[in-house]
């Protein structure tokens, strides 16, 4: 979903890795700047460490709403249909519950 798209991009900016372009003198709406990578670093996350790969790699850089539509699958351009990530809720819950997170039932 993109929420969990949403999420994974949060995640990296909490951990230092992507960050929004500068606004410098024309201020312009936080869905109209770009992200940026900051540091390449690997997180040790496969999700994340995926999804930072594919922003590192996309030059020009793009948009929040452009990341999440291409993670998600959802655009109409099929030259960006590789960014997607794919079985992100099945990933996600393997991942909690190897941490012990959660359990299954």
């Amino acid at each position: 979903s993109s929420g969990l798209r949403g999420c994974i991009l949060i995640e990296l900016a909490l951990r230092g890795r992507i960050e929004l372009e500068k606004c410098g003198m024309r201020r312009r709406p936080l869905d109209l700047r770009r992200v940026m990578c900051k540091d390449e670093t690997p997180t040790g996350d496969f999700l994340l460490d995926e999804a930072l790969k594919h922003i590192k790699e996309t030059k020009p850089e793009e948009t929040v709403p452009n990341w999440i539509e291409y993670l998600s699958g959802e655009t109409w351009n099929p030259l960006k249909l590789k960014y997607q990530l794919r079985q992100v809720r099945e990933r996600l819950a393997k991942n909690l519950t190897e941490k012990g997170v959660c359990t299954t039932e």
